[in-house]
C-alpha cells in the first residue's frame, strides 16, 4: 500500500478491459480482461465498463481493431497509445441486451472448447494406453 502511494501505480478492478500503450513487436494495443484486481504502471490503460457496456463486449471490439489501434500511432516509431488516443476512439454500441446475448455466446463458446481439449487429452490418454499394452502383449 505505501510502495502504491509513492508511486504512479494504480488499482485495476476485476472485470477492466486492459489495453497496453507502449512496445514493439506484439505488444502495443494487445487488450485482456482483468480477472482479478491487480495494479499497473502507466504502460497500460484500464477500461471499466459502465452501464451499458459488457466488458466482454469491449474486450472483443478492441482485440479484433488490434491494427487500427497500433496505427494511430504509426508501426515505424516507438510511440505509444495515450487516452486521449483511447478517448477519441469511435465504438460502436449495440443495446446492453445485445452485447450481454454475444457475452454469453463467448462464454457457452469456450466452454465447449475447454470440453473439447478435454475430451480430447482422455482420447490421448486411452489411445497411449492402448499402445503401451500392444506392445507388450
Amino acid at each position: 500500500e505505501l510502495g502504491m502511494k509513492n508511486s504512479i501505480t494504480r488499482m485495476y478492478q476485476k472485470g477492466d478491459v486492459v489495453i497496453a500503450l507502449n512496445g514493439q513487436g506484439k505488444t502495443r494495443a494487445t487488450t485482456g480482461i482483468l480477472e482479478i484486481e491487480t495494479t499497473s504502471n502507466q504502460s497500460v490503460a484500464s477500461l471499466s465498463p459502465k452501464t451499458g457496456l459488457n466488458s466482454i463486449y469491449l474486450y472483443f471490439n478492441l482485440k479484433y481493431r488490434y491494427q487500427e489501434l497500433r496505427d494511430l500511432t504509426g508501426d515505424k516509431q516507438r510511440s505509444g497509445l495515450n487516452l486521449k488516443l483511447l478517448r477519441n476512439l469511435k465504438l460502436s454500441l449495440p443495446p446492453i441486451e445485445l452485447q450481454e446475448k454475444f457475452a454469453l455466446l463467448v462464454s457457452q463458446t469456450r466452454m465447449l472448447g475447454n470440453k473439447q481439449k478435454e475430451s480430447t487429452l482422455e482420447i490421448d490418454k486411452i489411445y497411449t494406453s492402448l499402445i503401451e499394452k500392444t506392445a507388450s502383449a
